[in-house]
């Protein structure tokens, strides 16, 4: 099919359009899910206090843990923010700061009276001297009484002594073992692996003195502690007791683009927002990740500032057990005897020491489930997640199979997460982690930013816009293009077809020929169009959503590929199956219009003998098998729409699956991005379907094709010479020399055997014989329709086959067997065989046919209308008109085949008289089977089973030809014959 394209350069141009605006469609509709992935990832947000440029301190060694992999905006590798302290703080304030973290537990130490203005004083002046003095004499399981020696005792009390009162008989003195109650004592702070690769705030008594600190720096009226700001020149901006800027409009806020990297100013910013601030007081009391929200209440009600990682652990299995205990047990006491609660709250106790992870906490958290249930019920439950071995060992086991717990998690996943600002009805109970201890407490508030979201969906709708304008554009070029191509085509196939000689056209069936010629070219349209319209757009919104979606989740991307082999399997399958079938379908077809055809041009020979319903039988055989055929292709290509559908949709399933984890677990995927992966994942699934209608429907297109080609490729058997003989001896002479003949090469029989006669100018040639004999034959090798089989066929003196065939036939005036007329008016027809011929011409030679009374008669004369195949003409008036088509063209060679069968004998008699007067200059040959119609000819031939076996006058042919004697018998009594 796509053969043809390298001669359809005319429109060469509408293609290169049409692949523009496809591909700026499918650009437009790809980032239509990036703008609504960023309107619900940026446009509803968590308010946060905005970043600001800020002092900066050289990074202490002894805190290079936090933010160590460099997550977070503001710090830096080297470099940490400097916070401001509260007025008049003094180092000696942290032993109430102490008090205040450890709650009802007392600090019976002092800290030496050092005045703190910000932290940079108090890492450079305290913390760092302090830290670094006691690491080279920390180790494991530390003890300075037994441990040290008198000269290093010293040092380290030398080095206590610059931050903690460490004096002999001083009861403010720090105790040295912590079995007098204090949380921090001389021992605690030296027991720690000096070689150990983690650092300072590794050890708990650090960090409680460093979270003390911290306690004591300047906190905004959110809870959050602030950095200090700084102006455009670098120079401190002053802050009010809370810690924040009074002066706002000199602050320099801290932008960033969409890949995270820090920008230079708003416009350029990803959101139009500041990036927000980090929340120090998290990072440097827990190291851990977290922001500046804007929390209200306290920050961390039932939670610790600087409590390790182990601690936060037992803060979680302690919470979750009262919890569960509460729920479970307390809620139902008149339930439970004294012993069971007190057995159970021992069972649950133990049970979430072992369950203590996100997908742990999932399985058990379903107990809260039975709060309302039997007290067996519960119990039983509780059994189910616990029990001991027989050493006494307390062991946890799921007795759920591993799909039970694949069902359990699943319906948590579909759960809507308690998690969040929605009002909830009723309680919601949730166990805790230990990372999750670890956070503060506090009431996140969703903010929308409507200019945000107005310029996104200014941009949705824009890009909206042009993928429909794009896609009307598309449509009406392809429109174009398409039906340009097949007009192209369709002519192409005409032109050959008019080229064929008489040997292609018995190659080729009429109906085959006109099939190929609507339906088969219709076919090659439509899958064109098909293709211009989708089979273009579809591998790019494939190639660019897969890419777009990997972009924003490879994981949940990856969920496509369980699903695209079954779909290019089935795909590959219908198409091998449907293929053949399509080209039984194309030949039913064709034998379809032969039916039809047959049907409707012998409507009076089928109602003559009463065969309508043999006729109707016989077509819907046809139609029924056609329908058959159709219809299991139509099954084949109906299974993959909804095939693909399923699929899709099935792995939209998995997609949200996945996302709902990696949106739980905080793996950097938000709902917007699991939002944009579905469109692109419905986007998927319609270029699949594109793409499945074009595989199925392009083998119908490609048979159809082939057959298209297979007569564009047909060779032509009679083509001009390439040198063409015009040296003409002779004028108006027609010479047949030993011709001999046959239809096919391969045919055992010649049809026409050892011909040879010449058919002079101002004379008339006549050729009788049989049915079958050879007439038309012969009559057909003069114009050249065949080409002999040897021998030689001269006109004027040159062999046919070196005149130009346009040449030959405008020497050639020829009537043909069955009179042919063409739609249109009498002059039209008259003007096919001259075109500039006057009406004069026209109307001598109807009046030399006979035909000028009954022309006249016609209301529009020469211009009366004719009917398709002179359908309003009896069948003696078109032989008449053919005749005097033939007239008006003064041919050198006149040629009548047959041409007086349907005259009567007084028309056929004036029509000869008639035809004397313009045959003197002109070699005529005429092909009859009334003997009264050639009695008058100059030389008769007498052809019978391809062989002339008689020729000369009328006379001499009585006397010397008994084939012809008894053709003429049979005809005209022996009298009038004067025999």
């Amino acid at each position: 099919m796509f053969r043809q394209f390298k001669d359809f350069r005319s429109m060469t141009w509408v293609l290169l359009v049409i692949v523009m605006l496809v591909t700026g469609q499918a650009v437009a509709e790809l980032y239509l899910p990036e703008k609504m992935s960023e309107i619900i990832n940026e446009g509803i947000y968590i308010d946060y206090e905005p970043l600001y440029k800020h002092l900066e301190m050289d990074k202490p060694d002894s805190i290079g843990g936090v933010d160590s992999e460099k997550t977070l905006k503001g710090y830096d590798k080297d470099k940490i923010p400097v916070f401001e302290m509260v007025e008049g703080f003094s180092t000696y304030d942290l032993t109430e700061a102490l008090e205040e973290i450890e709650g009802d537990q007392s600090v019976n130490i002092t800290f030496r009276d050092i005045p703190i203005h910000d932290s940079k004083e108090l890492f450079e002046k305290v913390i760092t001297p302090f830290l670094e003095g006691l690491k080279p004499y920390q180790m494991l399981g530390a003890n300075y009484d037994e441990d040290y020696n008198e000269i290093e005792k010293e040092e380290i009390r030398k080095v206590i002594n610059t931050f903690i009162i460490f004096e002999n008989g001083d009861p403010r003195s720090i105790p040295v073992e912590e079995s007098s109650g204090n949380t921090i004592s001389v021992n605690s702070l030296l027991d720690q692996d000096p070689d150990a690769d983690e650092d300072a705030m590794e050890n708990s008594s650090n960090r409680k003195i460093l979270t003390a600190c911290v306690s004591r720096m300047k906190h905004s009226k959110y809870g959050n502690i602030m950095p200090i700001p700084i102006d455009f020149e670098g120079n401190r901006i002053p802050t009010d007791e809370f810690g924040q800027v009074i002066d706002k409009t000199k602050l320099r806020y801290v932008y960033s683009n969409k890949d995270e990297e820090e920008v230079s100013s708003v416009k350029e910013s990803y959101t139009g927002r500041p990036d927000p601030m980090p929340d120090y007081e998290v990072i440097i009391c827990n190291n851990v990740l977290g922001y500046s929200y804007k929390y209200y209440g306290e920050k961390w009600v039932d939670r610790k500032r600087g409590i390790s990682d182990f601690d936060a652990q037992l803060r979680a299995d302690s919470y979750n057990s009262d919890l569960l205990y509460r729920v479970l047990i307390s809620e139902n006491s008149d339930k439970f005897t004294d012993q069971q609660a007190s057995d159970y709250r021992y069972r649950i106790s133990e049970m979430v020491k072992r369950y203590n992870d996100d997908d742990q906490l999932i399985l058990i958290e379903r107990l809260f489930s039975l709060k309302n249930s039997s007290a067996k019920k519960i119990m039983k439950a509780i059994d189910d997640t616990w029990k001991q071995n027989e050493q006494g060992e307390s062991i946890t086991i799921i007795r759920d199979s591993e799909w039970r717990q694949f069902w359990i998690k699943l319906k948590d996943y579909l759960t809507l997460t308690p998690t969040g600002t929605a009002i909830r009805a009723g309680k919601v109970y949730e166990l805790m982690t230990a990372d999750e201890m670890l956070l503060p407490d506090g009431e996140e508030i969703q903010t929308k930013d409507l200019n945000f979201i107005l310029i996104r969906g200014g941009y949705m709708l824009l890009l909206t816009l042009c993928a429909v304008c794009a896609a009307i554009l598309a449509a009406l070029f392809s429109s174009k293009y398409a039906s340009e191509f097949s007009a192209f085509i369709r002519s192409r196939v005409f032109k050959k077809v008019q080229s064929f000689s008489m040997a292609e056209f018995d190659q080729f069936s009429t109906s085959s020929l006109i099939t190929r010629s609507t339906n088969d070219i219709n076919q090659i349209q439509q899958i064109l169009l098909l293709i211009l319209r989708t089979g273009l757009i579809a591998p790019i919104i494939l190639i660019g959503g897969f890419t777009m979606a990997a972009e924003k989740s490879l994981k949940m991307t990856s969920v496509l590929l369980y699903v695209l082999p079954i779909l290019f399997i089935a795909s590959f399958v219908a198409a091998r199956i449907v293929q053949p079938m399509f080209k039984i379908i194309q030949k039913k077809v064709d034998r379809l219009t032969l039916v039809t055809r047959e049907g409707l041009t012998g409507i009076r020979v089928v109602r003559a003998f009463n065969k309508q319903e043999s006729e109707n039988e016989r077509f819907q055989e046809v139609n029924e098998s056609l329908r058959k055929t159709a219809t299991t292709i139509s099954k084949y290509n109906a299974i993959l729409a909804p095939l693909i559908s399923v699929c899709i949709n099935c792995a939209m399933v998995g997609v949200v699956w996945i996302a709902s984890k990696q949106i739980a677990y905080d793996e950097d995927i938000k709902v917007g991005d699991m939002m944009a992966v579905i469109q692109y994942m419905q986007q998927i699934m319609m270029a699949l379907v594109m793409l499945a209608t074009v595989f199925v429907m392009f083998p119908r297109a490609s048979v159809s094709a082939a057959r298209v080609n297979e007569v564009l490729d047909t060779k032509v058997r009679l083509r001009d010479s390439l040198e063409p003989n015009r040296n003409y001896s002779e004028k108006g002479v027609v010479r047949f020399e030993n011709v001999d003949f046959k239809y096919c090469l391969d045919a055992e029989n010649y049809s026409l055997k050892d011909i040879s006669f010449v058919a002079e100018k101002g004379k008339v040639t006549a050729i009788v014989g049989g049915t079958g004999s050879g007439k038309s034959t012969i009559i057909n090798l003069i114009p050249r329709f065949y080409d002999v089989t040897s021998g030689k066929v001269l006109v004027d003196g040159i062999n046919v086959r070196d005149i130009p065939l346009e040449e030959l036939r405008e020497k050639i005036g020829f009537v043909p067997q069955r009179s042919m007329l063409f739609s249109g008016t009498i002059k039209e027809n008259l003007k096919w065989g001259k075109e500039d011929a006057t009406d004069e011409e026209l109307w001598d030679s109807l009046r030399i046919a006979q035909s000028e009374n009954f022309v006249k008669g016609k209301s529009g004369a020469l211009d009366s209308d004719v009917e398709q195949g002179g359908g309003n003409f009896s069948g003696g008036q078109k032989q008449r008109l053919s005749i005097a088509r033939a007239i008006v063209r003064k041919p050198e060679v006149m040629i009548f085949d047959d041409s007086f069968s349907a005259l009567d004998f007084r028309t056929d008699k004036n029509l000869r008289a008639a035809l004397k007067k313009v045959t003197k200059e002109t070699a005529t040959i005429i092909i009859a089977q009334r003997i009264g119609t050639i009695m008058d000819a100059d030389l008769i031939l007498v052809l019978d089973e391809g062989k002339i076996v008689g020729k000369g006058t009328h006379q001499e042919l009585l006397c010397n030809c008994q084939l012809y004697r008894d053709i003429a018998l049979s005809q005209i009594s022996a009298e009038e014959l004067g025999i």
